[in-house]
């Protein structure tokens, strides 16, 4: 079983282009028997920090559900100040952990998928143009793109999609597209035969692994956000793109940008 973590960057509405151009999915995925290994790895500083913070300033944190590491923390001190964990580490702990999380890329073999949708490019008025249908589209690619590695790689094997419970909503958004996704397969023909037919939605603050795509979901946002391919965390995580055996050496296949200058979509 391969399990991908997948969470989002910038938000679904076309009509906030100049503030956010762009809406990104991006999935991280790892062979089930890493799991423990990565869990471990991260689990060990947090707990760490807890212990200092608990000591020094008195303050008992849950390690289950208020060690959440979140791109939003680590960037926003006002978002901190409501965040004891976040908001008590020192410079040194925050860059470590970080570094802790960056580093399991590698270790645990992870493979990244990306999809970034340009709401710049999306017709006003169009299907697209409406925010559900907007994430709906965003979604199929990933899985595509999912389901193009499974097969090439680990044909054997089964994939799990396991996304942040972000709210009712948006839950129930994600589940139709799936299931519509997996009844009648893709735009393009695919059909979902390594993906499991149903994701499974759970907690970022007690989830390492939507932790760890929220950070590379972020870090893909800002590379687009800032028209910078050489921004330093991006090239740090580059390397880890699923690239196919069956296309150009150079085609990152696990980073899709939609639509792309020659294409229209409706």
């Amino acid at each position: 079983m391969y399990l991908f973590y997948i969470d989002e960057s910038g938000n679904r509405d076309v009509g906030h282009i100049e503030q956010e151009r762009f809406y990104v999915l991006t999935a991280v995925g790892m062979f089930e028997g890493h799991w423990k290994r990565f869990y471990l790895d991260i689990a060990r500083p947090k707990r760490s920090i807890i212990s200092r913070i608990e000591a020094q300033q008195g303050i008992a944190l849950d390690f289950a559900v208020d060690a959440e590491v979140k791109s939003t923390l680590l960037r926003n001190e006002k978002a901190r100040r409501s965040h004891p964990f976040s908001l008590y580490q020192t410079d040194k702990e925050r860059m470590g952990l970080v570094n802790e999380f960056y580093s399991q890329l590698e270790r645990c073999n992870t493979v990244l998928i990306s999809v970034v949708m340009d709401k710049k490019r999306i017709i006003p008025g169009s299907r697209l143009a409406n925010q559900q249908e907007l994430h709906n589209k965003a979604w199929e690619l990933l899985c595509e793109r999912v389901e193009d590695f499974m097969k090439e790689r680990h044909p054997k094997h089964k994939a799990i999609l396991i996304t942040d419970d972000t709210d009712k909503q948006k839950n129930l958004q994600t589940t139709r597209a799936h299931v519509n996704l997996y009844q009648k397969g893709a735009s393009s023909g695919l059909s979902l035969s390594h993906i499991i037919e149903m994701p499974m939605f759970v907690s970022s603050a007690t989830c390492v692994g939507v932790q760890l795509a929220d950070l590379c979901c972020y870090i893909v946002y800002r590379r687009f956000k800032d028209d910078n391919p050489d921004y330093e965390f991006f090239k740090r995580i580059e390397p880890f793109f699923y690239n196919s055996a069956n296309t150009d050496p150079d085609k990152k296949d696990g980073l899709k940008v939609f639509p792309s200058a020659g294409e229209v979509e409706r």
